[in-house]
């Protein structure tokens, strides 16, 4: 596979969080080829906007980049939005999704990092290609939340993603085919590095969130 050919996408659910969104659209828009971002409130949430999507100002930002295509889940768990984004990217021959949440962004860690990124994939997309062995669909990414950086073991990154879906929790991916959790690789590239923080958003809105995912984890989704 030529790198120039590769299809990057990256994979975002959101909902009311227009500051969190602003910083990170700038450090990808221009290094990937689709920014596939599910809009809607999860179930219970609770937070405003009536209609279940953003109300925020969010929306109308992300409409400004022609390599943006937003779709519409309001009222929808994580499981299912996540694995939309996985099925859009199929949709759109995607090689390989980054996965980043709203308050997340994109570094690179060294000049050229983006390119050293193209090319790690498409090799190990290669080796499947020319039958040296089969290819892993989830990988990680370096993440840095402090310092220094360091290797979480989060699915972030995702080969041929229209190959797969999640199910359960919004960290397990599984091949659609193979019906089994993919077990993670270490990261796919030195090239990169996921940031965050949430600084940007209100204190009410993370007790929120918390709550949401404390809810989350007593009560599994049931979506496979």
């Amino acid at each position: 596979m030529f790198v120039d050919n590769l299809i990057v996408s990256v994979g975002l659910s959101i909902y009311q969080d227009c500051q969190s969104v602003r910083r990170l659209i700038p450090s990808i828009h221009k290094q990937v080829d689709y920014i596939i971002v599910v809009d809607g409130r999860y179930p219970g949430f609770g937070y405003e906007g009536s209609s279940g999507l953003s109300t925020d100002g969010t929306r109308e930002y992300l409409l400004q980049f022609p390599r943006i295509r937003l779709i519409d889940m309001p009222n929808s768990g994580q499981v299912a939005k996540r694995t939309r984004y996985l099925t859009e990217a199929g949709k759109y021959k995607t090689d390989v999704l980054i996965v980043l949440d709203a308050d997340e962004w994109i570094e690179e860690r060294n000049k050229g990092g983006w390119s050293e990124f193209r090319r790690d994939v498409a090799e190990i997309l290669d080796e499947e290609n020319q039958g040296l062995g089969p290819v892993h669909n989830v990988f990680g990414i370096w993440e840095r939340y402090g310092d220094p950086d360091q290797f979480q073991h989060n699915p972030r990154v995702i080969l041929k993603p229209g190959q797969c879906e999640y199910y359960h929790h919004h960290n397990f991916v599984r091949n659609r085919s193979k019906r089994y959790r993919e077990w993670m690789e270490p990261p796919i590239s030195q090239g990169l590095v996921l940031r965050g923080n949430d600084d940007l958003r209100s204190k009410k809105r993370e007790q929120r969130m918390t709550e949401y995912e404390y809810l989350q984890s007593e009560c599994d989704e049931k979506f496979t």
